[in-house]
């Protein structure tokens, strides 16, 4: 009996470039509170790289991780609705 085989188990993970490109829309767009104003993640990814602190620099690359992670599940999940041919 053969077992079952998962062709591409994280092929949603692999850059496109729907899935780049939605990524660094919702990064540039200001969503991040910091004090009474609101800031992008790119430009504090920025500002903390010119500060020399790497703790919220960390945070917002896991930030950035975790963004990439759902627009890739949420293409896919488009792409398999809308029925269209694996590539």
């Amino acid at each position: 009996m053969r077992k079952a085989h998962c062709e591409n188990c994280c092929g949603y993970l692999k850059p496109k470039l729907v899935s780049t490109v939605f990524t660094l829309i919702v990064l540039t767009l200001p969503f991040v509170q910091e004090g009474t104003s609101r800031s992008s993640p790119l430009l504090l990814a920025v500002a903390h790289i010119k500060l020399g602190e790497f703790y919220p620099l960390l945070l917002i690359i896991f930030l950035a991780f975790y963004v990439y992670l759902v627009v890739s599940l949420l293409v896919l999940f488009v792409a398999k609705v809308s029925g269209c041919p694996k590539s």
